[in-house]
């Protein structure tokens, strides 16, 4: 029997680096602070896995991530016809979703890149109280870097707990400080929603967290994007029976619309400009 004698650090990167090239060739695109977070590591090692990768002719990189490459597409060196229309990108869906909160909420935001985006959103609503096991987060509301002349109003509170690479708090401290509060509103996101309709993210631990936020929330708001349909996931940590509202572009396609309709109480389907349409249970 032939032993593999590689460190263990070089296989961690080189599934790492499947996964990143297996995400991208399906979705599209790839943002670097996404990846970041989903595996746990810093932004500099998913950037030097995006170089990696891009030597190999297997992606492009971009400013701020990584795009399939003509070769990936399976195009032969022709373009791709593009989606007919603009499609929504994340912030477009954050600011959606962040309409949906009003002064004086108590108001939950998991750490991820959606929460993050849609914290951006939330720096002039009156009166909130934000509960976030987000370091990043709590900085939008502490050191805002939003439309100058905006000061925020919001009362944080950081769960504590212990930091991941990715800068979210979690583990026995985070959970219990979770667990606590009676939240008006949750804005998450996931790692993915798989084809049962469970929601995961990456790492065991930030799911237990999670869950606890679920568990504290009188209404759930997720926002997901076309990228998190079908994608993996170490852990699952709730499923889209328990979301009141799913925020989602126009560019999903019909049948994953169509599903999610039948699991969630509204699907919230935004387009490049901003206008949505709903769709309830």
């Amino acid at each position: 029997m032939i032993q593999d004698t590689r460190p263990p650090a070089a296989l961690l990167a080189e599934q790492r680096r499947r996964l990143i090239h297996t995400s991208v060739r399906e979705h599209g695109t790839a943002v670097t602070g996404q990846l970041a977070h989903e595996f746990g590591v810093s932004a500099a090692t998913v950037r030097r896995d995006l170089c990696a990768l891009a030597e190999q002719g297997l992606l492009h990189r971009t400013r701020g991530g990584a795009v399939r490459s003509e070769a990936a597409r399976g195009g032969g060196g022709r373009r791709v016809p593009p989606d007919t229309g603009p499609l929504p990108n994340l912030d477009v869906l954050a600011r959606a979703a962040a309409a949906l909160v009003r002064p004086g909420d108590v108001v939950g935001l998991g750490a991820g890149p959606a929460a993050y985006a849609v914290a951006r959103h939330l720096t002039a609503v009156d009166h909130l109280a934000v509960v976030t096991n987000s370091l990043r987060i709590a900085r939008v509301f502490t050191h805002p870097d939003g439309p100058p002349g905006v000061a925020p109003t919001a009362a944080v509170t950081l769960t504590g707990g212990l930091r991941t690479a990715s800068g979210a708090l979690v583990g026995p401290i985070a959970d219990q400080a979770v667990r606590s509060t009676r939240l008006d509103l949750l804005l998450l996101d996931c790692r993915g929603i798989t084809r049962r309709g469970d929601l995961t993210l990456a790492d065991l631990t930030e799911a237990a967290t999670q869950r606890a936020f679920l568990h504290a929330a009188r209404r759930v708001v997720l926002v997901a994007d076309r990228s998190r349909w079908s994608s993996g996931g170490l852990a699952v940590f709730g499923s889209l029976d328990q979301v009141d509202v799913l925020v989602t572009g126009t560019d999903l396609p019909a049948a994953q619309r169509a599903a999610a309709a039948r699991r969630v109480g509204t699907l919230l389907v935004v387009d490049a400009a901003g206008g949505a349409s709903a769709v309830r249970r």
